[in-house]
């Protein structure tokens, strides 16, 4: 997610084994911008079709869409170095595209989540999978 001139995605050092799929991407007030390399890509569509990323089996995956996120909590700012235990602000609400569509990692791409996500929520064993940072990355 980026706001003003900030960029949703940069990859600086690009490798061909960097694969990115399923994710939700979100510029406020402005259009989506990815930049890899020395390449700059002004919509999901183009990044799609000219580099491979965001499809699997020849689906299309990810999505630029408001992901509808809850905000700071009171006196944490913007950038600012926080714990994972406070960390409240950037969940999905009721609504929030990030709720569903997402992959099984070890069903889809043969990896293991591990039970939990970072903030020590269970991760689903079937149905519909979130699509969001905190989920599918197992414990750090």
């Amino acid at each position: 997610m980026g706001a003003g001139r900030a960029v949703p995605l940069r990859v600086e050092k690009p490798h061909d084994k960097l694969r990115f799929e399923n994710n939700l991407y979100w510029r406020v007030g402005a259009r989506v911008r990815i930049v890899r390399g020395e390449r700059s890509y002004q919509s999901l569509k183009v990044w799609r079709k000219e580099t491979g990323q965001e499809l699997l089996d020849g689906r299309r995956l990810g999505l630029f869409k408001n992901p509808k996120l809850s905000p700071h909590a009171a006196g944490v700012h913007a950038g600012e170095c926080v714990g994972v235990s406070l960390l409240q602000a950037f969940r999905p609400l009721p609504g929030s595209p990030a709720t569903k569509g997402g992959l099984n990692l070890s069903g889809r791409l043969g990896l293991e989540p591990g039970p939990s996500d970072f903030l020590g929520d269970a991760l689903p064993t079937q149905g519909t999978w979130p699509v969001r940072a905190v989920s599918g990355l197992g414990r750090l």
